[in-house]
C-alpha cells in the first residue's frame, strides 16, 4: 500500500498527519507523492499512528 492510501484507510487527511508529525501539510505532501524522502524517524512515527510496523513503510 502507499502512504496515500494506508493514510486514507485510517480515515486521515493530510493536514491531520502532518500535524501529527509536526510539518506542513506541504511537506507532508511531498512524502506522500516522492518528491521527498520518508525518513526512518518519520516512518516510525508513521507506524504508531497507524498501528503498522515502519519498516512495512519502505516496501
Amino acid at each position: 500500500m502507499t502512504l496515500k492510501e494506508i493514510r486514507k484507510a485510517n480515515g486521515k487527511t493530510q493536514t491531520e498527519v502532518a500535524t501529527y508529525l509536526k510539518m506542513s501539510q506541504n511537506g507532508y505532501s511531498m512524502i506522500e507523492t516522492g518528491v521527498r524522502k520518508l525518513s526512518v524517524e518519520t516512518a516510525k512515527l508513521l507506524a504508531r499512528l497507524y498501528h503498522i510496523n515502519w519498516w512495512e513503510l519502505f516496501q
